[in-house]
């Protein structure tokens, strides 16, 4: 059998990845954007190394106007023009694929999906293996035995087949065009019929097969509306069915030989060459390894090769390990010169609450760092005191800066070391989070996005399973040292980018004094009762037995639960329950299945159960003893402000905010979280807070003269949805009030509102229309952050942070609406959570003025709790009330519900 062959979209994975650094583009030394070239590159050698990628084949578009073209003059024609930018990058990936040995082919009057597909078929005719590369859903069409798709996601390639299409689209390969014909694509101005979407189409073809069989039995469907529009477009239908059929018979060049596709100069020096110019050696490296990068630089073939020199932080920088007493006190000197360090710490576990440091490490610039080992193999290191006694002065001197990536880690390392870190100036991952909270913030990937440096990595030379201090010292410096230094380089970067983005002061004043913030609530932690979680988990395990022995007797007989198959013999071959979606392994049993079929049989409700408790039970119950520290006897958890996009702090390790709050299982988890003898838990959470700031933002009149009365919210919606004065709302139109309240801000469609109501979509659609005439403030204010969405590229919250939205101007529907959902959801909850952080800030600020021993625990959402000395308790709850109202001045004044109780349980 011949090797596989490989079918690359060119401009496919040119346009996705240029928009993928859209907020921040890549730039050259010459300042020319090369975010397409750059991650297209990445991509393909991140595939190349994961696969046998001999043989493989560019296809790009025609120059010209193709067929489709002379069919329909409209073809793509409401596509926007392409970047100057973007079509700029085009000649030079060309020209580093044709220096690399790779093929790239076009063919005038053909798209590159005409000759993916004349390859693919002719592939396997000939009993080839074939892959096409491409995000295109018309190529799906071709999906069958022989050929597959790799789909690009993030930074890899997802492969379907043929149940992996049906899983994604609802269809099968060999109804894609069918399905296309329906749908239409505005993308490329494919017309379709008007107001069949994929779901629609999707059943449809499911019940006829095709699109003929669906106008044969035109008559049989029962929807009145969905009838008349496929009766009112079905020329459109049958026109955009040949517009979307891909050609397979495409006439190849003459010159073009499908069997010497193979990659010829993979290891291209001149191509290598080529990357550094442009400012991306770390691709360079990575063809070429043992190429150096100055002296390619400074011999490029007369490209230019001044520019190069401007590359930042391509050298590696000089580095070196303090043995003596003499060589610590000289950094320490540089240190107190220059009122500012670059810190990182190396230690023994990754978890700080039980970390012991190994050695630290330290620069001030310069591409200068040094490594002060206190553990190392074959080696003379300094005393732990004398280290610690030295570094003392500089480090609590809160006159000097210090920089970290992810410094909260080494706060608390060295806090239990004996040292306290005073002034934490700059943390680099949460600056780079601030810039584009949609990309990665590691060590790595900063480096080669900004410094376009290739870091050595921990698991090249540390054993996996093995420790850093029994690394040869030579090995550890040039990886430790290299941690503080492009920590440095990065510092330098990314304060330039805050200021230009307007974020300095919000990353000076908010985001930096949060962080010894957390770093003190993790190190204090919070008290569990052990004993009341093993009894918990006894009286848990006893209800599980009982459910499953109710489950065996209503099915009749014993299976495992928790074996998807057995599951699904179960419920749709024994119980003969109607499927509700297909995957790659069967019909589906999640929950959303389960919660469906729970309407017509007993079963799959107490499924659903046993797996809530089985759940609660192996995340919780069982799992939080274990992580009771052995010193402290208390939980650590981690909050990790740079977690989410929209600025909400997380919890993790164990995650805290996600115990079930409404339920009585939620309730009895909490009920073992006690405080220390002699003090209470005090929790003040906001009310209605995403609301709260809806209405400031939107300056809707409706829903702020909701909060202004002091009315309630959801009744006074019901009232003005339901048109019945505010005493006679019912319970059931405040559920519905309710549910429309918090999800229509977020983009809840009809369809979803049914789902949750129980109701007819027609009903759901009606609610929501009446909503957004009643309160028109918040639908212009829907609007207007679309709007300003696809202007920006992203929104702001309201104390300025922004945040990227990629696909708000994208086509394609799916992802047009989900944009839009996160760009109004980023503008309420990024809001609200600016809004607590300001709140901590100031509770922090007022404990400590007034001198109390009180002290915040935990930040769950909109609620903060503290551990309260009892004869604090009304001082305090005092002083949470009066700082947390008065966090931000609105329209809407904020409110603050404040609780206490003896354990966590008690509050709410």
């Amino acid at each position: 059998m011949k090797d596989p062959l490989y079918l690359l979209d060119g401009y496919g994975l040119i346009y996705r990845s240029y928009f993928g650094f859209i907020r921040s583009p890549l730039r050259n030394p010459e300042g020319r954007n090369i975010s397409a070239a750059f991650g297209f590159f990445r991509s393909l050698l991140n595939m190349l190394s994961r696969r046998d990628t001999r043989n493989l084949v560019v296809l790009m578009d025609s120059k010209t106007k193709t067929f489709r073209h002379e069919m329909y003059p409209e073809y793509k024609a409401t596509r926007d023009k392409t970047p100057d930018d973007l079509f700029e990058q085009i000649p030079l990936i060309e020209e580093l694929l044709t220096l690399m040995g790779f093929t790239v082919l076009r063919v005038d009057g053909f798209e590159a999906d005409d000759l993916m597909g004349t390859l693919a078929v002719q592939a396997k005719k000939e009993g080839r293996p074939c892959y096409i590369i491409s995000g295109d859903k018309d190529l799906l069409q071709f999906t069958d035995q022989g050929i597959g798709i790799l789909k690009p996601v993030k930074s890899d390639f997802e492969e379907l087949d043929r149940e992996g299409v049906f899983e994604d689209r609802g269809v099968w390969p060999e109804q894609i065009v069918d399905y296309l014909a329906l749908v239409g694509d505005t993308a490329d101005n494919v017309p379709g019929v008007a107001g069949i979407g994929p779901k629609t189409a999707a059943r449809l073809l499911q019940t006829y097969g095709t699109l003929e069989g669906i106008y044969e039995h035109l008559d049989e469907i029962k929807s009145k509306s969905q009838k008349e529009k496929l009766e009112k477009d079905r020329e459109n239908a049958f026109f955009s069915k040949e517009l979307v059929i891909i050609k397979t018979d495409v006439p190849l060049p003459d010159d073009f030989d499908p069997d010497s596709l193979t990659i010829s100069n993979f290891n291209s020096e001149e191509a290598a060459r080529l990357f550094i110019k442009e400012g991306m050696p770390s691709l360079a490296k990575e063809i070429c390894p043992d190429l150096d990068a100055s002296s390619a630089a400074a011999s490029s073939d007369g490209r230019g090769s001044a520019g190069a020199d401007e590359i930042p932080a391509t050298a590696k920088g000089s580095y070196k390990a303090v043995l003596s007493e003499d060589d610590l006190n000289a950094w320490i000197q540089k240190i107190k010169e220059k009122k500012m360090v670059s810190l990182d710490t190396e230690t023994d576990n990754l978890d700080p609450m039980r970390a012991h440091p190994v050695g630290i490490c330290l620069s001030v610039g310069d591409e200068e760092a040094c490594y002060i080992p206190l553990r190392a193999p074959e080696a003379s290191c300094l005393d732990e005191d004398l280290v610690r006694d030295a570094l003392r002065p500089v480090l609590e001197d809160p006159s000097v800066k210090i920089i970290g990536q992810n410094i909260k880690y080494d706060y608390k390392v060295l806090s239990r070391w004996g040292l306290t870190l005073a002034n934490l100036s700059f943390d680099t991952m949460i600056a780079a989070w601030m810039i584009d909270a949609g990309s990665p913030v590691n060590m790595d990937f900063l480096a080669e996005r900004y410094l376009k440096y290739t870091t050595v990595h921990f698991k090249d030379i540390v054993p996996k399973g093995g420790l850093f201090s029994d690394v040869p010292l030579e090995q550890a410096v040039d990886y430790a040292a290299e941690d503080a230094d492009i920590t440095w380089r990065l510092y330098e970067v990314l304060k330039d980018r805050l200021e230009e983005e307007k974020l300095s002061d919000l990353f000076k004043d908010l985001e930096m004094p949060l962080v010894r913030i957390f770093a003190e609530m993790e190190i204090r932690g919070i008290l569990l009762n052990r004993e009341d979680m093993v009894e918990y988990g006894r009286e848990l395990e006893t209800a599980l037995t009982g459910l499953k022995q109710e489950i065996y007797d209503l099915c009749g007989r014993e299976f495992n639960i928790n074996s998807t198959k057995q599951l699904q013999e179960v419920l749709f071959t024994d119980r003969k329950l109607t499927p509700v979606k297909k995957t790659k392994s069967g019909y589906s049993t999640d929950t959303s299945v389960l919660t469906q079929l729970a309407e017509e049989d007993p079963v799959p409700e107490k499924i659903l159960v046993h797996r809530a408790l089985a759940k609660l039970k192996s995340t919780y119950v069982d799992t939080l003893p274990e992580l009771i520290h052995p010193e402290t006897g208390r939980i650590h958890t981690s909050f990790v402000q740079t977690g989410t996009a929209t600025g909400r702090i997380a919890s993790r390790d164990p995650n805290l905010q996600n115990i079930p709050v409404r339920d009585e299982n939620g309730r009895r988890i909490r009920r073992a979280f006690h405080p220390e003898p002699g003090h209470i838990f005090i929790s003040a959470d906001y009310s209605q807070i995403e609301l709260v700031v809806l209405a400031h933002l939107s300056g809707d009149p409706g829903l702020k003269e909701a909060f202004l009365s002091g009315e309630d919210v959801h009744a006074k919606t019901a009232s003005t949805i339901f048109k019945c004065p505010l005493n006679e709302v019912t319970p059931a139109q405040r559920r519905i009030a309710k549910t429309i309240n918090f999800g229509v801000m977020y983009g809840m469609s009809p369809f979803r509102l049914s789902n949750e109501l129980k109701i007819s979509r027609g009903e759901a659609a009606g609610f929501i229309d009446t909503y957004f005439e009643e309160y028109s403030g918040i639908k212009a204010f829907v609007d207007d952050t679309v709007a300003l969405a696809e202007k920006e590229g992203g929104v702001h919250t309201i104390l300025g942070r922004f945040r990227p939205v990629r696909e708000i101007n994208s086509r394609n529907k799916m992802e047009k609406s989900a944009a839009t959902r996160i760009a109004v959801n980023t503008r309420i909850q990024g809001s609200a959570a600016d809004i607590v952080k300001r709140a901590m800030l100031g509770i922090d600020w007022a404990l400590e003025q007034k001198g109390l021993k009180s002290r915040v625990l935990l930040q769950v959402h909109d609620e903060i709790i503290l551990e309260v000395p009892e004869n604090e308790i009304d001082e305090c709850s005092f002083l949470l009330e009066k700082v947390m109202e008065g966090a931000w001045v609105m329209d809407v004044p904020l409110k603050v519900n404040v609780e206490k109780g003896v354990n966590w349980g008690e509050i709410h």
